[in-house]
């Protein structure tokens, strides 16, 4: 138990300083956030924060085996996968944050580093099949990664709900006893936190690309990890409902943009969060209240894991309150000229 709470507090506090260092950092290298007609900030922000998440995972990593390479996943060909992956999209980001890159070009990485993740043995096996594990994995990551970083429109958002998700994602992993889970978990819970004490309303810095690939990268890590049993409907349902709010957001951005004939990779402020602010939310507020959405979404995941017909039950019950909302905030209706 305490090398738990050691690897949660290690990657909290080099998170957290790391961020001030990255604010001190990004006016020399040009990585600050200008504001635009599609962003809410109205004053250049720094966005380089996802260094400091970086770095805080690397180190976390690096000083657990040092002090206690009794835990047998150190030596795990996966955690390879993870770093060489979470790597190569963190440096992608960290490119973007400083000279643009193409979204196609992002996307592109993104399917890379699936591919290592999954040629190191993490991989979705709901069916066991290669190709189709293949194709699957490939979906999680680029999808996550996706998810997140249309997310990340408000001042703590996206380091809020990855830590809310990695915190559902370390009771699951708990409940099953699986260490390698609890490890990741941990640290991811720890990163984001650390950040979010400079990131939340009013924001002092932002993640930038680096932050949201590398959290999207790492949070499909944990759902593929948590679908490592073959022909497990509970198992494909239960990472889906923990990032709810991130799949939900995308998924009926997605759908606006198609039925406005946009292309799916255009910024716009038709997010489910600017839509209840257009309702005369605070800026805070719709903060907190995508916090507790995806609260709920964890505990209906957690519902699961307990008793599956509850957690039906619960699920039925969200999606027809969640269809209420989305009509009350008009997502899906264009928006007047």
């Amino acid at each position: 138990m305490m090398h738990y709470c050691i690897i949660l507090f290690i990657s909290l506090f080099i998170s957290y300083l790391g961020t001030i260092l990255a604010k001190k950092l990004a006016p020399h290298i040009g990585a600050i956030d200008k504001p635009n007609e599609i962003k809410i900030h109205s004053k250049s922000i720094p966005r380089i924060g996802g260094l400091a998440i970086y770095v805080a995972f690397l180190i976390s990593i690096i000083l657990v085996y040092y002090f206690n390479n009794n835990l047998y996943f150190i030596n795990n060909n996966r955690i390879i996968g993870i770093f060489i992956g979470g790597t190569i999209v963190f440096f992608t980001g960290l490119i973007d944050d400083i000279v643009t890159i193409k979204a196609s070009y992002k996307l592109l990485i993104q399917a890379i580093a699936a591919s290592i993740l999954f040629f190191y043995g993490i991989r979705m096996d709901l069916f066991p099949i290669f190709w189709i594990s293949y194709v699957f994995t490939l979906i999680y990551v680029v999808g996550s990664y996706s998810a997140m970083d249309m997310i990340d429109g408000l001042d703590g958002l996206a380091a809020g709900i990855t830590a809310i998700c990695s915190t559902f994602f370390l009771v699951v992993f708990w409940q099953q006893g699986n260490e390698f889970g609890i490890f990741i978990s941990l640290i991811l819970i720890g990163s984001s936190l650390g950040f979010l004490g400079h990131n939340f309303y009013p924001a002092s810095i932002f993640m930038g690309d680096s932050g949201s690939m590398l959290l999207g990268f790492l949070l499909a890590t944990l759902m593929i990890i948590l679908t490592d049993q073959p022909y497990n409907l509970i198992r494909f349902i239960i990472p889906i409902l923990i990032l709810g709010v991130p799949v939900l957001d995308n998924f009926l951005t997605f759908l606006y943009r198609f039925r406005e004939g946009k292309s799916f990779l255009a910024g716009d402020l038709n997010h489910f969060y600017n839509r209840i602010m257009s309702c005369g939310v605070s800026h805070k507020n719709t903060v907190l209240i995508m916090y507790l959405v995806s609260i709920i979404f964890g505990l209906n995941a957690i519902l699961f894991t307990i008793n599956v017909n509850v957690g039906w039950v619960f699920l039925i019950t969200l999606v027809v309150g969640l269809f209420y909302s989305i009509r009350k905030v008009r997502l899906l209706e264009k928006r007047e000229s």
